[in-house]
């Protein structure tokens, strides 16, 4: 079975991870004799321990809820407000960081975002879009790393969402024009 690319590597170590193993590897130095031995395989099974320790306490995939409000239309170069909403549904603290795929043809894309979320709690992200080019454009995966409490693993979670955002001309100029004409300053 051919595994979809969201599918592959949901779980991760961090270079956290790397570093302890790096910082520890030295001890297999020592492996020459018996008490030498004795002493790798020791601190490679406690290294080990607290990894899977770690990968336990890790939040799984349901453990957060991910979802995007924005509007279904905008004006071309115009600021459009958008956001997102992540719900805890673990009972203990998640720290994350949040990635999407905005098209760039809808602004600047936002940098990551670092999140904690208390047990059971509600968090807002919000956002600013600002088109440069009219037409429809799918606004793409949104995705979050969730860290282990020790920081040694941590999962990604893909959403795939279907929504888009139909970029039109501005109305805002004539609005400018119909108010001015109102106020007969033409």
């Amino acid at each position: 079975m051919k595994l979809a690319p969201s599918n592959v590597m949901r779980v991760l170590p961090t270079p956290r991870a790397a570093r302890l193993i790096a910082f520890t590897a030295p001890v297999w130095l020592l492996a020459g004799n018996r008490w030498g031995l004795l002493a790798a395989v020791t601190v490679t099974s406690a290294v080990v321990i607290v990894i899977l320790f770690d990968l336990i306490r890790l939040p799984g995939a349901s453990a957060i809820a991910i979802s995007r409000n924005a509007p279904g239309t905008g004006g071309l170069t115009d600021a459009i407000e958008a956001s997102y909403h992540i719900v805890s549904r673990w009972n203990r603290r998640i720290e994350g960081v949040l990635y999407h795929a905005i098209p760039r043809e809808l602004g600047p894309s936002m940098d990551l975002v670092h999140f904690t979320i208390s047990p059971g709690d509600r968090a807002s992200i919000d956002f600013t879009l600002t088109p440069t080019r009219r037409g429809r454009w799918e606004l793409g995966a949104i995705a979050a790393r969730i860290h282990s409490p020790l920081g040694f693993v941590q999962r990604n979670i893909a959403e795939r969402m279907a929504d888009a955002i139909t970029i039109a001309p501005s109305l805002k100029p004539v609005r400018n024009y119909q108010l001015m004409a109102m106020q007969h300053r033409l």
